[in-house]
């Protein structure tokens, strides 16, 4: 899964310079980069789709909206964009929406990867997508939120990065 920093950490500026969006970005995601890179922003992402009812299903509507109340007592501006397989559900579980923008761009996958790459800062969820989107991020003061376990049967610390901050999750 390449979730682990031992294996890239050496080459990470090399890596964050040569994994770059090559094709064209269209009107939508240019206004939605544009936003992102010009607020305080925060890349939400919420994987549900195949996860839910598995090991992997660890990421509550509760994790994500203590994530949030954590990094919005850190920062007072803060705008988050919420990148998720399922957006209704992000929808009717993310509590406060007043700064929320939910990103719907049906764009290929490794567009949705750099624009969440392109946040300040990030809340992931047990996922390699969200792994790499924060690992690639190259804001030098990020905060990054992540649920205290990957897996429910699995012991995957090695994944997690020292400066994460970790969210309790059962």
């Amino acid at each position: 899964y390449w979730q682990s920093p031992k294996y890239s950490i050496a080459a990470l500026s090399e890596i964050q310079e040569e994994i770059v969006l090559k094709d064209e970005l269209n009107e939508i995601s240019i206004k939605l980069l544009m936003d992102i890179k010009y607020s305080n922003s925060v890349c939400v992402h919420i994987r549900r789709g195949d996860y839910v009812g598995t090991d992997y299903e660890i990421c509550t509507s509760e994790y994500y909206n203590k994530s949030i109340t954590h990094l919005s007592s850190e920062f007072k501006d803060l705008t988050f964009f919420v990148f998720s397989d399922d957006i209704d559900w992000a929808k009717k579980n993310i509590i406060d929406q007043s700064k929320v923008t939910f990103v719907n761009t049906k764009n290929a996958d490794f567009v949705d990867l750099y624009l969440m790459s392109e946040s300040k800062h990030f809340i992931i969820s047990n996922s390699t997508f969200s792994w790499w989107a924060q690992y690639l991020g190259k804001y030098e003061f990020k905060k990054v939120y992540a649920p205290s376990k990957w897996h429910k049967k699995l012991n995957n610390e090695e994944l997690y990065l020292k400066n994460w901050n970790l969210i309790d999750v059962e």
